[in-house]
């Protein structure tokens, strides 16, 4: 496959992989946009990894008070 040919494949889903991301829908975004074996991780906060099952590993680190 020649890289224009994956750019076209790819460029529209990871589009719409931060759309749902930035609106908050992460794991939405999982379901529809990542692979079975893919892993999103949310830096000092957790990851989720799995099309099928979403399995959830959370952090121990603190999150900061927004009060």
């Amino acid at each position: 496959m020649k890289s224009d040919e994956c750019k076209a494949i790819l460029h529209p889903m990871f589009e719409n992989f931060e759309k749902q991301y930035y609106a908050g829908h992460l794991d939405k975004s999982i379901e529809e946009n990542f692979h079975t074996d893919g892993v999103a991780v949310h830096k000092g906060v957790g990851a989720l990894y799995g099309k099928k099952g979403k399995h959830k590993i959370k952090s121990n680190k603190q999150q900061p008070s927004t009060s």
